[in-house]
Order: C-alpha cells, then sequence, then structure tokens
C-alpha cells in the first residue's frame, strides 16, 4: 500500500523479513525530493486520426480538425505524483468543444494566418507554460 509523506526530507525506516529459520531486520534511509513545476515531457500536433508517431509540424490547413497533445511530467523528476492541471489557449485560429483541462485536445483550423497558442501545467509547486505557433493555410 503506498504511504504519502507530507513534506520533503530524509526519513529512517526499516524492514523485518520473517521465515521459519527466524527473522531480520533492515534499516535504511531514504529522501523525498519535493515537488517541482511541471516539467514538459512531449508536445504533439495531429490531424485528427493519424497516427501519433507521425507529427505534422506547425502548419495546419484550414477546415481539418486536430488534436493537440501536451504530456508533463508531475515535476522535475520522473517520480509519481498527480497529474498537472492543464489549462490550453489556442489563440484565435481554432475552435474546440474539447475540455480545456484534458492532455489531448481537439480543435477545427479557422481562417489562414499565424497565430500563437500555449499550454499552461499546473501544480502545487507552480506553473510551467509552452508557448507554439501554428500557422493556418488554405487547403
Amino acid at each position: 500500500e503506498p504511504i504519502s509523506f507530507p513534506t520533503a526530507g530524509t526519513f529512517s525506516a526499516s524492514v523485518t523479513a520473517t521465515n521459519q529459520n527466524g527473522s531480520g531486520t533492515f534499516p535504511f534511509t531514504f529522501t523525498v525530493m519535493p515537488l517541482g513545476k511541471p516539467r514538459l515531457v512531449h508536445f504533439n500536433i495531429q490531424e485528427d486520426g493519424d497516427n501519433w508517431n507521425q507529427e505534422i509540424g506547425s502548419e495546419l490547413i484550414s477546415g481539418r480538425t486536430y488534436a493537440f497533445a501536451a504530456f508533463f511530467a508531475p515535476g522535475p523528476l520522473a517520480s509519481p505524483g498527480p497529474a498537472p492541471a492543464l489549462l490550453w489557449d489556442l489563440g484565435a485560429g481554432l475552435t474546440t468543444d474539447s475540455s480545456t483541462d484534458e492532455p489531448t485536445l481537439y480543435a477545427d483550423a479557422g481562417e489562414p494566418g499565424t497565430y500563437n497558442g500555449s499550454v499552461t501545467a499546473t501544480n502545487s509547486a507552480g506553473s510551467t507554460v509552452h508557448q507554439f505557433d501554428y500557422t493556418l493555410v488554405s487547403e
């Protein structure tokens, strides 16, 4: 069963193993690192229905639907923790009916032009913003 630590620090513990031959106690220390700001692990833009391994870049075609995906680690280390809350801002070029707190956001491309967007990941240690630009072109 998982154990939660409300604060960072170095802790002492021990484990006792017992079998038919007796028992042994093994003391050890461990360090709990503080949760840091979220860290961007992967950002991708895909045309809806495409293979996630085929990144299309930042030039999108007006009138099509795209999936924006951002995956953040809970902090600077690869330690488990709650997923950070996400806030998407796709700028004026895209419209969406998707929830803005999901790791993948589906959006419909609008009028041609160059636009700015961002996704902000927030946890109890702070926020990290990933900004991106994209260009909408006519088909």
